[in-house]
């Protein structure tokens, strides 16, 4: 209604659906979550392209892989982290701390794969 009656930003929808989905993915709700964060990631690709648009894609991507993860599509889940971690890397550098993150999800995908030396080693770049 914000958004759509009341003339809101559509970042608000954006902001809804990325909360309901984190909120299903912690209650085991799979499916839904994933519904929900990628109507996020959808909405936010629409809007300018801005940098604080961006990081918000980075954050959708990297939830909706770890959605993935839990559910057994580590393949999946490395796409979108992968995918994640290369706009990142593009706008913050290759070092930033905030690529840990992503290393670290990228490093439980594969444990389940299981492809435990490709895991060691993005778990040992999260030391950098």
């Amino acid at each position: 209604m914000l958004v759509f009656i009341h003339n809101k930003h559509q970042i608000l929808l954006v902001k809804a659906h990325c909360n309901l989905g984190e909120c299903y993915l912690d209650l085991k709700y799979y499916d839904q979550a994933l519904d929900h964060l990628q109507e996020a990631l959808r909405i936010n690709q629409v809007l300018p392209d801005t940098e604080e648009f961006k990081q918000i894609t980075v954050y959708l991507l990297v939830i909706i892989g770890k959605c993935h993860i839990e559910m057994n599509k580590c393949n999946d889940a490395l796409d979108v982290l992968e995918q994640a971690y290369s706009l990142n890397k593009e706008k913050l550098g290759e070092d930033h701390i905030s690529n840990a993150n992503m290393f670290l999800q990228m490093g439980h995908a594969l444990m389940k794969k299981p492809d435990l030396n490709r895991a060691l080693y993005y778990f040992e770049k999260v030391k950098f």
